[in-house]
């Protein structure tokens, strides 16, 4: 499924870039379910790597990408990818702190950001990244409002985006 999207997102660069067809041109919601098709592969955990690494590069490929910008939906389908999958768990670890401090620095933290972080962080992780967002004498994955959070983590992040 995800090499099949993979595929697809191939197909409309080529067209837009080659051919100049606007009806190809990918944006972030294209990128967002090449990554959520990874997030939700089944099989080996080979397979699942390989989704894994799929679902990496193309969030890479769309901080970079000049048709459009980064959304909340796409760093929270990668996030749940990384909660999904059965990958080792520091690369799972290393890869929310980077996306979530990346989303963060965006300003594009919303309560789907959270949720999947709260999901699919390590314990540990999530009270590390939220800091005094989460009390510290009750359970550690509580869930955070978003009007709690520094306004600066939400300043650009749209509901439904």
């Amino acid at each position: 499924k995800a090499q099949n999207a993979y595929a697809v997102l191939r197909r409309m660069v080529l067209h837009y870039e080659k051919k100049g067809d606007e009806s190809c041109r990918p944006n972030a919601q294209v990128y967002t379910a090449l990554i959520n098709a990874a997030a939700f592969t089944n099989g080996s955990e080979k397979e699942q790597q390989v989704a894994f690494d799929l679902a990496k590069s193309t969030l890479n490929e769309l901080y970079d990408c000049k048709y459009d910008e980064p959304s909340s939906a796409a760093i929270g389908t990668f996030m749940k990818a990384c909660g999904r999958l059965k990958i080792p768990r520091g690369v799972a670890s290393e890869n929310l702190e980077i996306s979530f401090d990346k989303c963060r620095e965006l300003g594009l933290v919303n309560d789907f950001v959270l949720t999947q972080l709260r999901y699919s962080s390590p314990d540990g992780l999530y009270r590390r990244l939220l800091g005094d967002l989460i009390p510290s004498d009750g359970p550690e994955k509580v869930r955070v409002e978003v009007d709690k959070i520094p306004s600066e983590w939400r300043r650009r992040s749209l509901p439904g985006r």
